[in-house]
């Protein structure tokens, strides 16, 4: 039996002119199965570049005026295709709505093999709604080698590993006191 084909669902995105965002490719996909994403069209301005399993790295062109692109992938499942497009906003100021806020792309740092780095990784988050508190942080995929964790006060300690070298992301969710919430990625350097 071939898997149900379901309708394309548009997304609004944003991004800031210039600065990398990340994308959830699962966003709006409620399912525990094994899954699958292909990219079925990729964006006319900008790159996008995969950073795991259920996320990519979109980094837009340097404008500094508003324009728009579109990008889209499927996720597949055993049984379901769903068919997502992103409608990725491209906006020359911090100039978010209240939801669907951007997911920023932070420099966590550099650093040698076995050495640890404590990241204030809010410092440089644009928060959806402005000035909203922080109500928790996560990890939500752990990095390919090292160790990374969320401190009490809400920085991220990064652990390089002693065998590997080169970039190394770490990506983590944002939830503000508001309900707000968006992934966002530091890369670091271990050299």
């Amino acid at each position: 039996m071939l898997p149900e084909v379901l309708e394309v669902e548009v997304i609004d995105m944003y991004a800031l002119s210039g600065s990398p965002t990340v994308v959830d490719l699962m966003q709006g996909v409620n399912t525990a199965e094994n899954t699958s994403i292909e990219m079925v069209e990729m964006p006319d301005l900008g790159q996008i570049e995969n950073l795991g399993t259920n996320f990519s790295l979109y980094t837009p062109p340097a404008s500094r005026t508003e324009v728009q692109t579109t990008f889209s992938w499927e996720v597949i499942t055993t049984d379901k295709i769903f068919r997502r497009k992103a409608n990725m906003i491209i906006a020359s100021r911090s100039r978010y709505p209240v939801s669907g806020g951007p997911a920023i792309y932070d420099r966590g740092g550099i650093l040698a093999q076995g050495d640890s780095l404590m990241a204030d990784i809010l410092s440089n988050d644009l928060l959806p709604n402005g000035l909203s508190s922080v109500s928790s942080l996560q990890i939500v995929q752990a990095p390919v080698a090292g160790i990374a964790e969320i401190t009490a006060d809400l920085k991220l300690t990064f652990i390089a590993p002693t065998d590997t070298t080169g970039l190394i992301d770490v990506l983590y969710r944002l939830e503000t006191t508001d309900g707000s919430s968006g992934v966002a990625a530091t890369r670091f350097l271990v050299q």
